[in-house]
């Protein structure tokens, strides 16, 4: 039985897919070279990655799309803010089995990162790429194949002066990215808008010189990505976030909600240190489908599987489709714990614990500061050293008021700070003391610190922070800093101290 398909028929649709070819993954996310170049400068990881993406079409062709993606965003050591970065992906959409047509080729992306301040950011980023769409002539016949004599001749020419099975192009793209980041360089919310083929590059296999340039280029696509963290506590957060694009006069709108969690589990198991996520998807009039990614440090793996609606499969011949994920994220930078106060911890540590721990406890101290390191090894299970990062004392004097003990717009924000460090570190607690200077009487004066010290522990309380983490306590008009000789003097020593333990 002859396959060869007819010359007239396999042009259609070469000429129909070629137009209409364009790299999508449906968890973009995971792509982000092809959604946005300035994502390249959007982290403060060195991340390298591979994607394949496999849809399957009734009668056919299926498609599949490989890639491989690097990018290194440039940190700057001393203010550990990122203010560049450098990518570099290839990917191949190949469409059919044989005869086939494949579009395939290498990007070089840069990005420019402005710091707003308050944890605002902007990225600037232009993207260069290099592309060849072919397909494979073998399995084409034509009508030039056929003689009165022999028949059908496999070994003759197609004699098609006007069809090239190979068109080399070249693509510039071109995006801005915005997002807000909190203490521990995780994004809160974001936007981003991008547009590709900012160059219109002809991708046309027909060549001869009577045919339409312009339906022979691609049009530019533009594309908005936008996203927001609507919940986030110590092991969980949920993140919905959207995309649309316009290509090709279609508009593909592609809606998902990430649900991270990250239980907490002995450091012996093979699941330690372990974030899990789901991602559901709907792409509007389309599909629906459903990702999971599991995340143990520097490594993640995703799989994701998406079916479509009735209607679509009916349309379009889809049937279903299949992305995964594999890849490496090192962090550039790392948030370190507060500085400690090594003129007070020893002291009042000693009121806490043990005599034959404190000792301990200062070795430990000396070490780290030395070393500048803030990462240990677990080897007992007492209970003030159980976690990855630890610190003593902090010591802050904000400006109270006589007899004020509200909560400054100072001290708000550096409540927030702490609630940062409580929700990081899970097993770290906290002691708050409140002191006054000596104006009043004692037992007044042991009233209002102990109220400038609750003051701090009820809005951490409101803020999510477990009451059994928290305690606070006053000490008047005792350990002054000075002598409360001058009107300066006395506003030092209303103060506000932290202990974490």
């Amino acid at each position: 039985m002859n396959k060869k398909i007819p010359f007239t028929i396999w042009i259609c649709f070469i000429l129909l897919i070629a137009k209409g070819q364009d790299f999508r993954y449906t968890q973009y996310q995971y792509a982000p070279l092809i959604v946005n170049p300035a994502l390249t400068a959007s982290a403060y990881h060195l991340t390298f990655q591979a994607n394949y993406r496999l849809q399957y079409r009734q009668p056919g062709p299926n498609y599949y799309t490989p890639a491989i993606t690097f990018i290194a965003p440039f940190v700057k050591n001393e203010s550990q803010r990122r203010w560049g970065g450098l990518g570099l992906s290839a990917i191949s959409d190949k469409a059919g089995d044989a005869p086939q047509l494949i579009n395939q080729g290498l990007s070089l992306s840069y990005a420019q990162n402005l710091y707003l301040g308050s944890g605002m950011n902007m990225s600037l980023g232009l993207q260069y790429g290099l592309y060849e769409r072919r397909f494979d002539i073998q399995g084409l016949t034509s009508g030039s194949q056929y003689s009165n004599t022999i028949g059908f001749d496999p070994n003759a020419s197609l004699n098609e002066p006007f069809l090239q099975s190979k068109v080399s192009y070249s693509d510039i793209s071109a995006g801005v990215f915005l997002c807000k980041e909190d203490s521990n360089f995780n994004q809160v919310y974001y936007v981003g808008l991008s547009s590709r083929y900012l160059n219109r590059p002809d991708i046309n296999f027909i060549n001869y010189e009577s045919r339409n340039t312009k339906d022979a280029n691609l049009n530019p696509s533009v594309t908005l990505i936008a996203g927001i963290r609507i919940f986030n506590s110590d092991h969980w957060s949920i993140t919905p976030d959207l995309q649309v694009n316009h290509f090709n006069n279609r508009n593909i709108i592609n809606a998902g909600v990430g649900f991270h969690f990250k239980p907490e589990i002995d450091k012996e198991s093979v699941f330690s240190n372990t974030r899990f996520s789901l991602i559901p998807r709907y792409v509007y009039r389309n599909s629906y489908g459903l990702g999971f990614e599991m995340r143990k440090q520097n490594f993640f793996v995703m799989v994701h599987y998406e079916t479509y609606l009735a209607h679509a499969t009916w349309r379009a011949g889809n049937q279903g489709v299949i992305e995964t994920a594999v890849g490496f994220s090192y962090p550039l930078v790392k948030k370190k714990a507060p500085d400690p106060l090594p003129e007070y911890s020893l002291s009042d540590i000693k009121k806490y614990y043990p005599k034959n721990e404190v000792q301990e406890i200062g070795k430990r101290i000396e070490e780290r500061q030395s070393a500048g390191n803030y990462e240990y090894v677990e080897d007992d299970d007492t209970t003030w050293y159980r976690t990855q990062k630890f610190s003593f004392e902090l010591e802050r004097r904000f400006k109270y008021g006589f007899n004020d003990t509200k909560l400054s717009d100072d001290g708000k924000q550096f409540a927030n700070e702490i609630l940062e460090l409580l929700k990081k570190n899970p097993r770290v607690k906290l002691l708050v003391v409140g002191y006054t200077d000596n104006i009043g009487t004692e037992e007044v004066n042991l009233k209002i610190s102990a109220a400038r010290a609750k003051a701090f522990t009820d809005y951490l309380i409101k803020k999510g922070i477990s009451p059994k983490r928290l305690r606070s306590e006053g000490k008047g008009e005792s350990e002054p800093l000075n002598e409360n000789r001058s009107k300066e003097e006395r506003s030092l020593n209303r103060r506000v101290k932290f202990l974490l333990y």
